[in-house]
Order: C-alpha cells, then sequence, then structure tokens
C-alpha cells in the first residue's frame, strides 16, 4: 500500500477493503461509510450522533476510474480478471496503452495479466494515475 511502503508480509489490513472498493461501514462522529454504491458520513459531534442524527450522503462510488485509481495503490496494481469480474468487460485498450508509455520511463510494469506502479512509480504515483483514468 502507498500509504504505508510496507515490507512484505506486514502490510496493513485495515485500509485493504478502500483500495479494493469493497463496502465498509463506519460508526460514529464523523465515521464514513460506503454500501451499494452510496458513500455516507455521520455528523463530527458526539450529540449529533448520540441523539441519532441521520447520516449525510456524500455522494457515489465504485465506479471504473475510481477503482483503477485505488487498485493502483497496492503492489500487485490492477488486474484485468478483477476488473473483467466487477465490470463485465474489459480494461479499455487506452489505458493499458498509457500505462505501457509509463512503463519505458521505468514507472509502471504491464504483463498480459495485470498494471502495477514500480517502486519509483509509486512516488509519482497521483500524475501516473490521473494520466491513465
Amino acid at each position: 500500500e502507498i500509504s504505508n511502503f510496507a515490507k512484505p508480509g506486514y502490510e496493513g489490513k485495515h485500509n485493504l477493503k478502500y483500495w479494493n472498493g469493497e463496502e465498509y461501514l463506519g460508526i460514529g462522529p464523523s465515521a464514513h461509510s460506503f454500501i451499494g454504491g452510496v458513500r455516507f458520513c455521520y455528523p463530527r459531534d458526539m450529540k449529533s450522533f448520540s441523539i441519532g442524527e441521520e447520516p449525510m450522503t456524500d455522494g457515489t462510488g465504485g465506479d471504473e476510474d475510481e477503482y483503477i485509481m485505488l487498485r493502483l495503490r497496492l503492489r500487485e496494481g490492477l488486474v484485468f480478471r478483477e476488473y473483467y469480474e466487477r465490470y463485465n468487460k474489459n480494461l479499455p485498450e487506452k489505458v493499458i496503452e498509457k500505462a505501457k508509455l509509463f512503463e519505458k520511463q521505468g514507472l509502471v510494469t504491464v504483463t498480459d495479466a495485470s498494471i502495477a506502479l514500480t517502486r519509483e512509480g509509486f512516488l509519482l504515483s497521483n500524475t501516473i494515475i490521473s494520466e491513465l483514468i
């Protein structure tokens, strides 16, 4: 995971639900959730939460661009088979072609099965990811 550059076997597991685009439920003041393609959060203050104030919607999520962005935060990267299983279509060829340009610079690895950032690519992840999507 980019946020901590963990050694193999010592990766944080907490954020994997986010990076894999899975649903999660947060409970408590300021807690955020993502369920059924909808994001929502509770008010920040304890009083509002304790009296049962309803959570506020925080937009939608889970689209293809978001999934690409989140998966590229992981060492294993964007696995084509998993993308297909999630969206019932292949990763757009233009994403793969753009990734191959970054591969020539040593920032991305492209195989028949996946696209992943290299160690150097992680340092420029925001730029690379924005170009890919």
